[in-house]
């Protein structure tokens, strides 16, 4: 597993999902700098990652996916974005088209409907 620098692109995915307040917010904030990535390996990838961030700070969030982004493709076919997170850290960025086909434009970012999953 060949981990390297998050894009830009990834890194303004993840931005956009903590866009919006929920408890560990501010903590993922803070482990997107110096956050590492690996492909998935999956054959089906649509760009997903897992993360590796600076494990300094600890979120404490309700859900193992706390947030997630719903945007459409230029087809319009809607893509869903969920930010995993495994005992505090930032764990996984999983893309998925929901019809299982390739994606056909770069995420609008600027677009992503950011979902909260709060109790």
């Amino acid at each position: 597993m060949n981990k390297r620098d998050l894009t830009s692109i990834e890194q303004n995915i993840l931005e956009r999902l903590l866009s919006k307040d929920f408890p560990g917010k501010d903590q993922l904030k803070n482990q997107i700098n110096g956050c590492l990535a690996s492909d998935t390996g999956d054959d089906d990838n649509y760009g997903s990652i897992y993360l590796f961030p600076d494990r300094k700070s600890v979120a404490h969030v309700e859900r193992r996916v706390p947030v997630d982004g719903l945007v459409k493709d230029s087809d319009g076919i809607p893509i869903n974005i969920l930010l995993h997170v495994e005992d505090g850290f930032l764990h996984e960025l999983e893309i998925t088209k929901l019809n299982g086909a390739p994606l056909k434009a770069s995420i609008n970012i600027p677009e992503i409907e950011v979902i909260l999953n709060q109790d």
